[in-house]
């Protein structure tokens, strides 16, 4: 992976109250959960995951949209960013 990947998770909460994420644009994430905050928690973990095993590297995973409370949000955006942009990204804020 050489560039930004951007990943729109959606996140339903079920009737039974448990939480489940999946995603268009990247098949295999399935991800469950009792609370928002541990869905929240799961979901860059998952992504990343499952990018490290499709390139063979690991990645940073960051919530790109905040702020917006989950019952009222459909669906999430997050980007995986390779790890030199990241470092570069690190380097620039310092």
């Amino acid at each position: 992976m050489s560039e930004p990947f951007v990943i729109r998770v959606t996140i339903r909460r079920t009737d039974s109250g448990l939480y489940f994420t999946d995603s268009p644009d990247l098949p295999g994430l399935v991800i469950t959960a009792a609370t928002e905050e541990e869905i929240v928690d799961l979901t860059p973990k998952g992504i990343a995951g499952i990018l490290r095993a499709m390139f063979e590297q690991e990645v940073s995973v960051i919530r790109a949209r905040t702020g917006v409370a989950l019952e009222s949000a459909e669906s999430d955006t997050w980007v995986a960013i390779p790890p030199y942009i990241a470092a570069q990204a690190a380097y620039m804020c310092d």
